[in-house]
């Protein structure tokens, strides 16, 4: 029987037997050395018991658009960055380290008000005032791992404001502290048409310069669209031929935007959603959004249509271009005379 198609208890049963086992996500206990390095953050997070959701790893697909399976764990995080998660398990008292790959969400118990406060602003979209409140948050004592994602959700705010520069110059100082993929998917790279002021041009101009491959990746994707494409492509090829690293994979998906929508035929196409598919789950929403204009440039607003509500369904954490997607898949039906499904689409408005 595929995993899919089991009960729900049977499925969640099969899935804690994965995890307990150490298939689906495996975890390690830590080093005597590293338990008492980490005895100050264990005593500082004391209490703060935040619940962090895992992936399967099944591939995404066009019929469900949602991971097919997820497990929920409670626990005192400690850390988290670009190789792992450290939590102490709720009733434990050592804590043990598991992969990151596969932690696609964070519902964090917030280690100051401060914090606290900025991230329910951002939350509620009210960006100028949580890039302010998250300064205050920063300067609060939290964690680390904490302080990186109020950075992030600073880098969400900036570009929601329209302020790309700043966005970016946040971005590549985040990029330096070993961020989880769950930071990384803030990365404000070009994944559609968009104006880019001049003052973000100037630092695209220095980043690509640089040896840096995170700068490198985003002032080649700002200078994509413009008089220095030549140089940004070459730039953009020189990066994707990594090893499967972040920069890698997206220096790839970048250079999806020069292809006509013309000669994006279906094999490309589904070549295209494969590799997207393959990406950890937060990072997937600028391919989608690019695979969706691309099929709408070349006419097939019938197959733009899954990946604007796919995109509605896995990224609302992205209210703006999740809405913007919705109004599109509405339009898109009602111009195909599929009204009674655009008003169902409708509801999915956040």
């Amino acid at each position: 029987m595929a995993m899919k198609n089991m009960p729900a208890p049977l499925r969640n049963l099969f899935v804690f037997m994965l995890f307990l086992f150490g298939s689906l996500c495996p975890w390690s206990e830590l080093s005597a050395q590293e338990l008492v390095d980490l005895a100050p953050w264990i005593e500082k997070s004391k209490g703060q018991i935040s619940r962090f959701w895992l992936a399967s790893g099944v591939p995404n697909t066009l019929q469900t658009w949602e991971l097919i399976d997820t497990m929920a764990i409670d626990g005192q995080i400690i850390e988290v960055n670009d190789r792992e998660l450290i939590y102490v398990p709720v009733d434990k008292e050592k804590p043990i380290a598991i992969s990151g790959d596969q932690v696609i969400s964070i519902r964090i118990a917030w280690g100051s008000e401060q914090a606290k406060q900025a991230h329910q602003l951002f939350v509620d979209m009210k960006y100028q005032e949580a890039a302010s409140a998250a300064q205050k948050g920063l300067a609060s004592g939290i964690l680390k791992w904490q302080q990186r994602t109020l950075v992030a959700e600073m880098v969400y705010s900036l570009r929601a404001l329209g302020r790309l520069g700043p966005a970016g110059d946040v971005y590549l100082k985040l990029a330096k502290e070993h961020p989880p993929g769950l930071c990384s998917a803030s990365i404000p790279l070009i994944w559609q048409n968009e104006k880019i002021d001049s003052s973000a041009i100037e630092r695209a101009k220095r980043w690509i310069q640089e040896e840096d491959e995170s700068s490198r990746l985003l002032g080649a994707s700002w200078l994509l669209s413009g008089s220095d494409r030549t140089t940004a492509i070459k730039t953009l090829e020189e990066l994707s031929k990594g090893k499967g690293s972040f920069v890698q994979r997206m220096a790839s998906m970048q250079l999806w935007r020069v292809v006509p929508a013309v000669e994006a035929g279906s094999q490309r196409l589904f070549d295209w959603s494969q590799s997207r598919d393959g990406l950890f789950q937060p990072i997937q929403w600028g391919p989608t959004l690019l695979i969706a204009d691309k099929l709408q440039q070349a006419g097939k607003s019938d197959l733009a249509i899954p990946e604007w509500i796919r995109f509605a369904v896995l990224h609302r954490d992205h209210p703006q271009e999740s809405n913007a997607c919705i109004e599109r898949a509405m339009a898109a039906l009602t111009a195909l005379g599929r009204s009674e499904e655009a008003q169902k689409v409708a509801s999915m408005k956040q």
